[in-house]
C-alpha cells in the first residue's frame, strides 16, 4: 500500500514494527496456546503491521482505503458469526468443509445486503458470474441493489 504514496522507509518501519509486534505476541501467547498461539501472533502482527501502513496512508494523504461499505459487512459478519459456529460439525471431511464455506458465503452475503453495502464493483462481480455461467440472476441482483 505504501508503494503508492511513494515510501519505502515507512514500509520498512512497517515491517519492522510487524515483525517485532510478531515475536513479542510469539513469546506471549506460544507457551499457553501451542501453535494456535503461534497463529494468533501472526495474525497479531500482520494487522499491527497494516494498522501501521494505513495510519501513514491517512496521515499522509488524508484518504483511507477503506470504505464504510466494506466495514459494515465485516462488523455484522464478526458478531454473526459466533452465532454459527454453534453450527460447526467436527471432523475435517469434506462435507464439513463445503457446509462451513456455504455457511460463511450465505453469512457475508446476507450481512452485505442486509446493511445496503453492495456498491457498483460487487455487481460487476455478480455480472461476470452471470455470463461465465449462463445463469439468469436478474432477481439475486435486484435484491442485492434494493438490500432488505
Amino acid at each position: 500500500m505504501i508503494k503508492a504514496i511513494n515510501k519505502p522507509r515507512v514500509e520498512m518501519l512497517s515491517g519492522l514494527i510487524g515483525l517485532v509486534s510478531n515475536f513479542v505476541l510469539n513469546l506471549i501467547f506460544v507457551p499457553k496456546f501451542g501453535i494456535s498461539g503461534a497463529a494468533f501472533a501472526t495474525v497479531g502482527g500482520y494487522a499491527i503491521y497494516n494498522f501501521t501502513e494505513i495510519s501513514v496512508i491517512y496521515a499522509t494523504t488524508g484518504i483511507t482505503p477503506f470504505s464504510v461499505s466494506i466495514l459494515k459487512p465485516i462488523l455484522t459478519t464478526i458478531v454473526v458469526v459466533p452465532i454459527f459456529s454453534l453450527f460447526y460439525v467436527s471432523g475435517n471431511d469434506l462435507a464439513n468443509i463445503l457446509f462451513t464455506g456455504t455457511l460463511a458465503t450465505i453469512v457475508m452475503i446476507s450481512a452485505m445486503i442486509f446493511t445496503n453495502s453492495v456498491d457498483e464493483q460487487d455487481m460487476v462481480v455478480v455480472d461476470a458470474v452471470e455470463n461465465k455461467t449462463g445463469l439468469e440472476l436478474e432477481l439475486f441482483k435486484r435484491l442485492l441493489r434494493r438490500g432488505f
